[in-house]
């Protein structure tokens, strides 16, 4: 019980980083990070043994561009409930889609997520795009 209380709090208190400490974090480091982060994971996606290790850099990529999580607080962080996600795709339908659609458009998204980071005016796009990122690689529902 203290544990999970711990985690949230962990969770909580990362999500409130000072604002100028953000800032100075994506001029310094994280724009070039980034780079280097989606470079080593979408070479990782274009393996079978590398996909595990692709989806957790994917999670991060936000983390890593401005030191704020990847955005995904529901109800049951808040609540403590135990309700189950949304209804996923078959497998096969999601794995097709990989294979065919999936890693060259997850390749373009990453690459417009990117430019529009460079922007500085365009980095709430590419937040918002770099979230979505494993939905366009697969169709993986949140």
């Amino acid at each position: 019980m203290f544990g999970t209380m711990a985690t949230r709090a962990a969770r909580h208190e990362a999500v409130h980083r000072p604002l100028w400490l953000r800032v100075l974090w994506f001029v310094l480091v994280g724009w070039w990070l980034t780079l280097f982060t989606l470079t080593i994971a979408y070479l990782c996606l274009l393996t079978v043994v590398g996909l595990p290790a692709a989806f957790w850099l994917f999670d991060r990529v936000p983390l890593v561009l401005t030191l704020k999580p990847r955005s995904q607080w529901s109800g049951d962080e808040v609540t403590g409930t135990i309700t189950q996600g949304p209804e996923q795709l078959s497998l096969v339908v999601r794995a097709l889609y990989f294979v065919f659609v999936g890693w060259w458009f997850g390749g373009i998204w990453i690459v417009g997520a990117y430019a529009l980071c460079l922007t500085v005016i365009g980095i709430p796009v590419a937040i918002v795009m770099l979230n979505v990122l494993p939905a366009a690689v697969t169709l993986q529902r949140n």
